[in-house]
Parts: C-alpha cells; sequence; structure tokens
C-alpha cells in the first residue's frame, strides 16, 4: 500500500505471456516479469519505528528463504523515484516477479531486497527527500533500518553483502548515502 496518498495513482499492470509466434525480440526480453506459479519469494509491508513514528518499508525474501536455516543472503536496499514511496519497487517495479524469474533460471543469487522511502525524512536528519546530507545524513539507515533488517531476517552483516539503489531521485539519495557513509554499504546503483 502506498503512504504518500496525495501522490499516488493507481497503477493496473496486465501481465501477458509471451508466445515464440509473436516473434517480437523487445517483448519476448520482458518475460523476467511475469509472474510464476511457482518458485516464487515474498513479499510484504514490513512496520518499522523510528523514534516515536511508525514507517514502512516493503520486504521480499527469495524463492526458498526459510527464516530457521539459518542460511545468510546478502541485501539489496532500494530507494524510489520522486512522487513516489516505498510501495513504487514492489508495485509498478515488479522486483519481486523480476527477482523470482532471475533467481530460478540461476541468472542471479538470491537475496533480500528493501525497498525504503525517502519521504517525510525517513532516511535520517538531512538525508530526507529535499535534505542537504552532512555528517548526520542517512542516520535512520545506520540507526534503525539496517539493525532491524539484519535483526529479523537471515541476512549478512557484513557491508560488502549490502547493496543500495536508487531510481531517479532515489539515484541523489545514493549519491548522498555515498558522501556521508560510504562504509556502511559495500554496493552502489
Amino acid at each position: 500500500p502506498g503512504r504518500n496518498w496525495n501522490t499516488k495513482n493507481a497503477y493496473n499492470a496486465v501481465y501477458v505471456p509471451y508466445d515464440d509466434k509473436q516473434d517480437f525480440e523487445p517483448m519476448k526480453a520482458r518475460v523476467a516479469e511475469n509472474p510464476r506459479d511457482e518458485g516464487k519469494g515474498e513479499w510484504e509491508y514490513v512496520p518499522i519505528a523510528i523514534g516515536e513514528t511508525t514507517r514502512y518499508m516493503g520486504v521480499y525474501t527469495p524463492p526458498g528463504y526459510d527464516p530457521e536455516d539459518g542460511k545468510t543472503y546478502k541485501t539489496i536496499y532500494a530507494v524510489h523515484g520522486g512522487g513516489q514511496d516505498e510501495s513504487d519497487w514492489m508495485g509498478i517495479g515488479s522486483v519481486q516477479k523480476i527477482m523470482d524469474n532471475l533467481v530460478v533460471a540461476g541468472k542471479t543469487e538470491p537475496a533480500v531486497i528493501v525497498s525504503v522511502t525517502s519521504n517525510n525524512n525517513f532516511l535520517g536528519s538531512g538525508g530526507g527527500m529535499w535534505g542537504g546530507g552532512g555528517a548526520n545524513a542517512y542516520t535512520n539507515v545506520s540507526e534503525y533500518v539496517i539493525p532491524y533488517i539484519e535483526e529479523h531476517y537471515n541476512v549478512s552483516t557484513d557491508p560488502m553483502n549490502r547493496a543500495w539503489a536508487g531510481l531517479s531521485m532515489g539515484s541523489s539519495n545514493t549519491q548522498g548515502m555515498i558522501n556521508a557513509n560510504a562504509p556502511l554499504v559495500g554496493w552502489y546503483g
């Protein structure tokens, strides 16, 4: 569910399976976005308390994820574009469907994906949507978000097993994260 109700639009998607008789390479390449019947991961919106405020994160766990088996996964933190929120990577971005297909096909290794918002100063003081960054930016990421994910999910605590990526406005957040605390995350996109 979107949290930024003033800017949310209704997004509808129809997934049409590709058939070789279509003989159209651009559509064939988009087969990774089609939902699977089997080999599906799970995703949910998870509440997180930051100070006295409750925020939400989208969390995807890959096919075969078992919280009891002790296997650890790499983590990808994804930030949306301007005017969006934590629901967009999971909704219109179809990240969970794409990851399911890539993991099952053996084209990528399983990972936990966390979609966060840059709205309402969620990322930390100075690191919100229009924040200036600096030494105190992204404190919520280091003090709340990453510790929460590492406590509640089987993910590696090694920064080299964390990635941070942003789309459009989220790329500004990515640059801000690099400037504020580059060693916190091993990979940026």
